[in-house]
């Protein structure tokens, strides 16, 4: 026998050993149908919430946050899952337990690493067993990626004298690369608001990805005892535009308020009889600094903090609408406006 033959017949054994090893490692894993059909079995695994949609998250501020899922095995044999892959290793993919009982169920999980960018983003997690028919099982994550502005505090409540001036200390978290901060919108009726400059700080435990920035702002009141004002902050840099708003809550620390708020006279009822209101507030003497000639006004003392208000017509009227000045022992004002009806 040549020895061409006799190579000829040791690649023939070959191959049918081949085919047979390969025909007994899968007789567990095809079922009839697929055997017969030579289509993919059914996975033995299914997640109950295949797709995790973030919402909208800064790519900046994860910090290590981590994406989860439940994974079941549904069928009726032991499962074991041989990898979990994603498109780089950064997402560090772990799996609590890789083999799973009929009806058993296991956790996987990666890191939610998005690139740093801005837009749509969807990362695919392929999940891989020991049964070499089944697909892949996928997992989706998904995000809209959008670059933040923080601004702290959330929001400033003061207590400020009328005659007064108060400063606060507005602290930006945004980007590093977004070098410059404008102030775009900050005014009101009831005060004069003027921010600083914007300084850049370091601060500890901040994620080096954010950069953090220090705003004075100076308030001054004009007079009102309570008023609110929103400050719009917009930053302008390398990443785009992005805005912040914070409310301001002020009132007069221990201010006068008075209820009813507006003290309505009627020009023809009996001048003999008085309305009246009452000042709240008040924890010192007051008195009537100011009260047209033709109005009678007078101050009864309740309790402690509530003083009565008592106003009359006596005399021709020479003004359809106006005002009671009222002044605290300690200074404090309070202006009682008046309507005349009819």
């Amino acid at each position: 026998m040549s020895v061409r033959r006799i190579a000829a017949i040791l690649l023939l054994l070959t191959v049918i050993c081949a085919f047979g090893y390969v025909c007994w490692a899968l007789r567990d894993s095809l079922t009839p149908e697929a055997a017969r059909s030579g289509r993919e079995a059914p996975s033995l695994i299914r997640a109950k919430v295949p797709r995790i949609n973030l919402g909208v998250i800064d790519p900046r501020l994860c910090d290590d946050a981590r994406a989860r899922w439940i994974i079941t095995n549904i069928g009726n044999r032991n499962v074991r899952i041989r990898s979990v892959r994603v498109s780089c290793l950064c997402f560090e993919p772990t799996v609590t337990s890789a083999t799973l009982a009929p009806g058993g169920s296991t956790e996987v999980s990666i890191l939610i690493q998005p690139p740093d960018r801005e837009g749509e983003w969807v990362e695919i997690v392929r999940v891989e067993t020991d049964d070499p028919v089944a697909p892949p099982l996928q997992l989706y994550l998904q995000a809209r990626l959008a670059y933040s502005l923080d601004i702290i505090p959330e929001s400033v409540h003061a207590e400020i004298p009328s005659t007064g001036e108060y400063t606060v200390e507005i602290r930006l978290v945004g980007p590093t690369g977004d070098e410059t901060f404008h102030v775009l919108e900050m005014h009101s009726e009831c005060a004069e608001i003027v921010a600083g400059k914007a300084v850049p700080v370091t601060c500890q435990g901040t994620p080096s990805a954010r950069r953090v920035w220090r705003i004075p702002v100076n308030i001054v009141p004009r007079g009102l005892p309570e008023w609110t004002a929103d400050l719009q902050i917009v930053t302008m840099g390398s990443r785009g535009r992005y805005e912040a708003r914070i409310p301001f809550s002020v009132k007069e620390p221990n201010c006068l308020r008075m209820k009813p708020s507006l003290i309505l006279l009627d020009e023809t009822a009996d001048q003999k009889i008085s309305v009246v209101t009452r000042i709240f507030g008040t924890g010192s003497d007051l008195r009537i600094r100011r009260c047209p000639r033709w109005l009678h006004a007078e101050l009864v003392r309740e309790r402690d903090d509530v003083t009565m208000l008592q106003v009359r017509i006596v005399g021709p009227a020479e003004s359809s609408a106006g005002e009671l000045e009222i002044v605290s022992r300690d200074g404090r004002l309070l202006k009682a406006p008046f309507l005349l009806t009819k």
